[in-house]
């Protein structure tokens, strides 16, 4: 997740900036620091806490301790919108009043109302809370709240897992808003129970302690940051935190509290407190522990002391856990009735009834598995003594748990080991079964020859322990249109030995007339793994090796119980004849051989020259740079025809390397001629291999004003009459050799030439029509989008006819002022749902086209869904279904960043060479592959990957839908066909079992490929009534 002043650009444009604007000001930062004070506030306990309506009219808030005026981020001193805030505590909650004045309260607007989780709030009019509750300026909890009151949440230890307890009713902090024509201002209370990293105790602060914190305001309209202590390196710098002193009440000093919850584990434990009576006086406190695992009832336990002025004593409360699940741990200590301290700790205990009873369960399953087994004795006697013992070490186990209240605290660490031990001990024997299992299935199929085969569609993971899948003893059907591709896996399974020199072939694929399918159009890869890095904070035993890079076809030696995928691939010629074509995969190892008979059906019908929605899979000449390879025009062609050969749109972005290929004259004063028949081979080679959108910016940002600025380098002139060459921002007079940005786009006569001759040219080349212009990217604060009105407003002027899109716009009050400048929108897919309806009126009413893209920063909803995107480690299936999400929406085009590396990554850091591991593994340039649908192979070469093949086919799949469309419309006017009409009406129509929101979609690869199987019948049958109409 983005946040705060980082976030106002997207995550591939961040390393960049980060590296541009922060490193060379570091040093000034250093010495600033030193100069900017560590501000420290006093807040004081309150007895009646406010009633939350936004409104300071609450006794309590004459109390609350102010902060003073906010300033300026980094410099310090007076920020240009005034911001305070006040501070409060009563026992359960700390309470936080923002006022945030602007002199323009109309134009202040929020995005998203207060029922959205939404972690892209910093994009929006809000304030931000940094709490470090441990003093140690490391690990901090982050709260933001939007103008609207919407909430968003996130601790530094475990990430946007993190969500403060408000999704449990009653329990979360809470926000209220209000607004007048002076300010919007946030009413807001944090129980001090929620602010707990993972299982530590929560609880009120005491008289003395002290939070590192800090605050900030984001003022979304003109993407100035303010903060309360100055930070200079962005929000998320502890460093730079001020202080809360928490004081107690004032002038009624009470007993201070102290306490810790034990180990909150099985067998005996004890909460301990510690009460200093700093008052004058005798008094009465009572420790109440409420204790219960999720969905049982709550146990009070009490403990009571009396403790003498000036005097400390500690109390213990005794209470004991014999059960795993999700214990929660409720501590209340009151002094003569009035709170002192409320606490919370949770944790999760194993289930150790519940994993015992599961490997019980497993040995049963395994006998019965056993005895029908064909496999060699030897091979089922050792599974059967596996078996055995871990049968005897589950009973030993369970014996112990019989008198649960009789096992000492000792005893039970030994159980938890045992039983955690047992776990991990019996997964080989759970996968050696499994592998038996299947075999089963087969009828004993791989009992000879010691290896296993199943068949997988195209959308399924095949992991190396995948033992399971579709016998090959009936036919593999595949259904598919001229000039369509079809794929399937093969999955080659040792079983209890290991498999030498294994290799898979396909035969030829004979049509009905006796005709093959060209032997290059039908192919077997070896399918190679991804390592993709484990969530730290999430399971241990997690996967992190991902099929997915289609490598070579090559005899492989595969260990016993380890499965060995293989991709093969089937490209249908345009001029194929429609009917049934025949082949078979034979499998081979030693003298043993199997084979799977293969039956395709090619119907009469063409997939379009070129995919119908178009899409621009962008291609990064930087990372291309970084495995050395050469950016000739013929390398980058090699990238072009696997693009095409997946029915993908592919240009280079961070095409900086060819800015220089074009040559300028100066041919008189201020005009210029500018040759571009060095530059165009590179584009003429992208057109030929089926652009059908791309940037003509060849950048996400400035690109080609950045050139002409001086960014990447001299612009050389060459001049007519003299023949001497001069550097352009020489001429302009500027001492760094650069020019302003706003100078090149409003001053300079030469790029004005430029622009209309390159897009002359490209319409020359024929390129224009598929060109889409971006150049601000993600304009969402007033700065970025002001600029690019700049931009836009000059191109409008200058080049008309070049089409003009705003990449990443997502507040919705910027769509208004664009409205007239843009010809696109193309918001992220995670953004889409909320700017939806604005941008269907728009591309219905104003003609303004609605694209989506998609680059790594995933968007997620309450219930975990998240948005499709590159990851290796996602389904397949959230790949193939971008397409029908822009079928259901009407959206017109869809752009992937990135098919490789992108420029800003350190080589040294994000270079992984091949690990040695049973399977098949490349060199990588992520610990969590997205950017790298294709991988650098040997000898400057490329390997396709499966995530490719699956855009690939949903791209297919939109194709499908135009052509039913098509079809249908012209059966509608030629008439008389009313029932077909409506239900190929209806097959057009995407329901919610496949797509409800960019989050929530069908992960069956049944149902989709049914669904899709269904609108080809259609496709056919409606094509024929047409031609028995006609």
């Amino acid at each position: 997740m983005q946040s705060s002043w980082a976030g106002t650009v997207s995550a591939k444009c961040m390393a960049g900036i980060l590296t541009c604007a922060l490193l060379p000001i570091a040093p000034k930062l250093a010495r600033a620091e030193d100069q900017l004070p560590i501000k420290r506030l006093q807040v004081y306990q309150i007895d009646a806490p406010p009633s939350l309506d936004g409104k300071m009219d609450d006794a309590c808030w004459k109390e609350a301790t102010p902060t003073g005026d906010f300033e300026a981020y980094q410099k310090g001193g007076p920020a240009k919108f005034r911001t305070r805030a006040w501070l409060c505590y009563d026992v359960e909650n700390l309470h936080v009043y923002f006022q945030c004045f602007d002199p323009e309260m109309k134009t202040v607007v929020g995005r998203r109302p207060q029922d959205k989780v939404d972690e892209d709030i910093w994009q929006d009019e809000e304030v931000e809370l940094f709490f470090d509750v441990t003093n140690q300026r490391k690990d901090y909890f982050q709260l933001m709240c939007s103008v609207l009151g919407t909430k968003c949440d996130m601790s530094s230890v475990v990430g946007t897992r993190w969500h403060g307890d408000r999704r449990e009713p009653g329990k979360g902090w809470k926000a209220a808003n209000f607004r007048d024509d002076q300010a919007w201002y946030l009413e807001i209370a944090i129980p001090f129970t929620i602010l707990r990293h993972k299982e530590e105790l929560a609880a009120t602060p005491q008289p003395g302690d002290v939070w590192p914190a800090n605050f900030y305001r984001h003022v979304c309209r003109t993407g100035e940051f303010i903060n309360w202590n100055v930070a200079t390196l962005g929000f998320h710098q502890p460093s730079r935190f001020g202080e809360l002193e928490f004081m107690g009440l004032r002038g009624a000093p009470r007993p201070k509290v102290s306490v810790d919850p034990g180990e909150l584990s099985f067998g005996s434990n004890a909460v301990r407190c510690r009460v200093d009576n700093t008052t004058q006086q005798q008094t009465s406190v009572t420790a109440t522990v409420q204790l219960a695992a999720e969905g049982a009832p709550m146990r009070n336990i009490e403990h009571e002391t009396r403790v003498n002025p000036g005097e400390a004593a500690t109390m213990e409360v005794p209470y004991s856990i014999q059960q795993g699940g999700d214990w929660n741990m409720l501590v209340r200590i009151a002094s003569d009735n009035k709170l002192l301290l409320v606490g919370r700790a949770t944790k999760r205990l194993p289930l150790v009834d519940d994993i015992l009873a599961g490997l019980l369960r497993v040995g049963k399953r395994g006998n019965q598995i056993i005895a029908k087994s064909a496999f060699p004795d030897a091979a089922k006697s050792g599974l059967r003594a596996q078996q055995s013992q871990l049968a005897e070490r589950i009973r030993a186990f369970s014996a112990q748990m019989n008198n649960k209240s009789s096992i000492s605290k000792s005893q039970w660490t030994t159980i938890l080991e045992g039983v955690t031990s047992l776990g991990e001990e019996s997964r080989e024997f759970v996968r050696q079964l499994a592998y038996m299992d299947a075999d089963n299935r087969q009828s004993g199929a791989g009992a000879k020859s010691g290896f296993l085969v199943t068949v997988h569609d195209s959308l399924e993971h095949v992991y190396t322990d995948t033992a399971a899948g579709t016998s090959p003893g009936a036919t593999v059907p595949l259904t598919a249109m001229r000039a369509e591709g079809e794929s399937f896996q093969v999955a080659v399974s040792a079983l209890w030995k290991g498999v030498r020199n294994a290799r898979v072939s396909v035969s030829a694929l004979v049509g009905p007339d006796g005709t093959p399918l060209p032997e290059e159009n039908v192919s077997v890869s070896l399918i190679g793994y991804l390592k993709s890095e484990r969530d730290p904070n999430g399971p241990a035993d997690a996967r992190e090796w991902f099929p997915d890079t289609l490598l070579p076809n090559a005899a492989r030696d595969i260990p016993a119980y380890t499965t060995q995928p293989y991709w093969v691939d089937i490209i249908v010629p345009r001029d194929a004849p429609p009917g049934v074509y025949g082949g078979r995969v034979t499998v081979e190892a030693g003298s043993e051989r199997q084979t799977i008979p293969v039956e395709l059906t090619v119907r009469d019908f063409a997939l379009p020259e070129v995919p119908l929605l178009q899409n621009d899979f962008w291609i990064s000449t930087h990372g291309l740079g970084w495995w050395k390879y050469p950016l000739t025009v013929e390398k980058m062609e090699e990238v072009y025809r696997i693009a095409q050969r997946n029915r993908v749109s592919a240009m280079p972005s961070f095409f900086i390397h060819i800015y220089s290929k074009l040559k300028i004259t100066r041919v008189a004063e201020e005009r210029y001629e500018f040759d571009f028949s060095d530059f165009n081979p590179y584009l003429l080679a992208a057109r030929e291999h089926g652009v059908t959108a791309w940037n003509p910016n060849l950048e996400c940002n400035q690109g080609w004003a950045s050139f002409f600025c001086g960014g990447y380098g001299p612009v050389k002139i060459h001049d007519a009459e003299s023949g001497n060459v001069s550097e352009f921002a020489n001429c302009w007079g500027q001492p760094p050799k650069t020019i302003p940005l706003e100078d090149i786009w409003t001053k300079t006569p030469l790029f004005e030439q430029f622009w209309k001759a390159y897009v002359k040219n490209l319409k020359e080349i024929d390129l224009l029509a598929s060109a889409w212009y971006e150049s601000v990217d993600e304009p969402n604060d007033v700065t970025r989008m002001d600029l690019l009105l700049l931009i836009h407003k000059q191109l409008k002027q200058w080049v008309p006819e070049l089409k003009l899109m705003s990449w990443g716009t997502y507040p919705a009050h910027h769509f208004a002022r664009a409205r007239g400048l843009v010809d696109a929108w193309a918001p992220q897919l995670g953004w889409y749902w909320d700017v939806k309806d604005t941008m269907q009126k728009d591309q219905n009413e104003n003609d303004i086209a609605q694209k989506i893209y998609t680059c790594g920063s995933q968007g997620k909803n309450e219930k975990g869904g998240y948005t499709p995107d590159g990851f290796v480690r996602d389904p397949n299936i959230s790949r193939r279904i971008v397409p029908w999400m822009c079928h259901k929406w009407d959206i017109k085009g869809y752009l992937f960043f990135a098919m490789n590396p992108w420029p800003q990554m350190s080589e040294k850091d994000r270079i992984f060479e091949p690990e040695t591991q049973p399977w098949p593994t490349v060199r990588q340039f992520s610990k969590t592959p997205c950017y790298d649908l294709i991988i650098p192979g040997p000898d400057y070469t490329f390997h396709e990957s499966i995530r490719l093949k699956a855009f690939r086919d949903g791209m297919e799949d939109y194709d499908y839908f135009g052509i039913l469309a098509e079809l249908t419309s012209q059966l509608g006017r030629h008439g008389g066909h009313d029932r077909l009409v409506t239900k190929a009406k209806s097959a057009l129509m995407v329901g919610n079992d496949i797509v409800t929101d960019p989050w929530t979609y069908t992960f069956s690869s049944d149902t989709l490929l049914r669904r899709r199987a269904a609108v080809g019948d259609l496709v056919e049958e409606v094509a024929h009534a047409l031609r028995r109409g006609l």
